[in-house]
């Protein structure tokens, strides 16, 4: 009976949604309603899948055009706020008794969703922005009510999103898909009041800096700022960040990166491992993020990746995995609206790698970048070409990490740029980009497509083993992605 009851008060059912020219502001007003006076745990997980299902196949046809364009920036500011009070309602239930594992899924896929359909709204509006990471004004820096001002403090944690092939790779490598791939902690000096970030990168391990020489100049998208309550604790924390990355670089020894994503030791950190070591050290244990939730790997049934690039953990805490931790309050979210959406087409490259992977018994060929990885680990080591190469490639990598890094660029840079065309093809013809439902379609089009030119290269490969040599036939269009994978 209590089913029945919450199914019918749902505010936006499939009927509704089924219909074309929705008004987009009156969905998401309805939608934020709910959350705010009726979602609990009792309906949580039953409406979040409800609305999430929904969400994630809205197209142009479905809306009301006209209205979209014309309240683009008010319906991803409500957006925006019916997000905050989601993680309030989420906070809320888990400080009354432990919440079902199926509502924690759910309320992340609606984080996810209703960002990506903010940020599609953001096109069809035609919203851009040229302002500096972390800066600007609505829509593209939304500051949350609770907070009189923005500005950053010590012990802030900073995760974003970057809109490189390898960001999409990571944010999506767990479980648990993600829309964030880095995360980084921040230090004010309080006899200079100069702003640094803590992070530890990939390529060089942890590093410290001005937050304006680096942070905001590597090619952000989306960067959102979370704090703890406790500002003591928080400074500690942020203070305790600083020095032991300051100490590494002065000793011309800095802290390594932790490509095992193993939260049980520190001598390695990884990005989001920064922050979760400041405040476990500043709280003497107490404080630890994501205590609750974390990204796990239980569901990889093909670790091929995951043990190519070097990760041992079964579960770790990633940038994504900070939105759901109760212990912290997001204070602002930072976009650039005009580029958000290439990071859609490149979610849409890893998560179908990663389905072929898992689903479709494939493998990366790394075999094909293992010539190219020996020679840059040789490299490394050579005097003049090691101090060429220090700040772009991390001491500790392997080649097995390198050679795996190297061809999941190679296949999904190709992959990108096959999309790419799809995706400008389709909007000149409709006017309207993409959706990313689409995108994944139109990539599961894509290879087929590459299969039959792959299989008839071969064949043709076959026929004239000589190269160079007399053939009666032109030589056909080698694969363009699918010969990065083998089976």
């Amino acid at each position: 009976m209590k089913k029945l009851a919450t199914l019918s008060i749902l505010l936006i059912s499939s009927t509704a949604w089924s219909q074309a020219n929705i008004n987009m502001m009156d969905l998401v007003k309805k939608d934020h309603t709910f959350i705010q006076s009726q979602l609990n745990s009792s309906n949580c997980a039953t409406y979040l899948k409800e609305i999430n299902d929904q969400v994630e196949v809205l197209g142009p046809k479905d809306m009301d055009l006209s209205r979209v364009k014309d309240e683009a920036a008010q319906i991803i500011k409500e957006s925006f706020i019916s997000r905050l009070d989601l993680q309030k309602k989420f906070k809320a239930m888990e400080s009354q008794n432990p919440v079902e594992k199926e509502c924690v899924n759910q309320v992340r896929r609606k984080i996810n969703a209703s960002r990506m359909l903010e940020e599609y709204v953001a096109q069809i509006g035609e919203l851009n922005t040229e302002t500096d990471v972390l800066s600007g004004s609505e829509p593209y820096l939304l500051v949350n009510p609770d907070f009189k001002e923005f500005k950053l403090q010590s012990g802030d944690i900073l995760i974003s999103r970057g809109n490189a092939v390898v960001s999409a790779a990571i944010a999506r490598i767990g479980d648990q898909e993600g829309l964030f791939s880095h995360a980084a902690m921040v230090y004010v000096d309080k006899k200079t009041n100069k702003t640094y970030a803590i992070e530890a990168h990939l390529e060089i391990g942890t590093d410290v800096a001005p937050i304006e020489e680096k942070y905001m100049r590597d090619g952000k998208v989306r960067s959102i700022v979370y704090r703890p309550k406790d500002k003591a604790l928080a400074e500690r924390a942020g203070e305790i960040a600083y020095k032991r990355a300051k100490a590494g670089l002065d000793k011309n020894s800095r802290i390594l990166y932790d490509f095992a994503m193993d939260m049980n030791e520190e001598e390695k950190l990884f990005c989001s491992e920064v922050p979760f070591m400041a405040y476990n050290n500043a709280s003497n244990g107490s404080f630890l993020l994501g205590d609750r939730h974390q990204t796990s790997f239980h569901q990889k049934t093909n670790r091929s990746f995951l043990d190519g690039i070097g990760v041992k953990a079964n579960e770790t805490f990633s940038p994504s995995d900070v939105e759901l931790d109760s212990k912290l309050e997001l204070v602002a979210e930072w976009r650039d609206l005009g580029q958000a959406y290439k990071t859609h087409r490149k979610d849409a490259v890893m998560a179908s790698v990663y389905k072929w992977l898992e689903k479709d018994g494939y493998r990366l060929d790394v075999s094909q970048s293992t010539l190219k990885a020996r020679m840059v680990i040789f490299l490394r080591h050579m005097p003049l070409f090691g101090s060429l190469l220090k700040n772009s490639i991390a001491k500790n990598i392997t080649k097995s990490t390198l050679r795996t890094m190297m061809m999941m660029d190679a296949a999904g840079s190709a992959m990108l740029d096959a999309l790419i065309e799809s995706y400008d093809q389709y909007k000149q013809q409709t006017g309207y980009p993409m959706t990313y439902p689409q995108m994944l379609a139109a990539l599961e089009e894509l290879k087929t497509e590459d299969l039959e030119r792959d299989a008839y290269f071969k064949e043709w490969q076959r026929a004239n083993p000589v190269q160079g040599g007399d053939s009666s036939t032109i030589r056909p269009d080698e694969s363009r992605f699918v010969k990065f994978f083998k089976r």
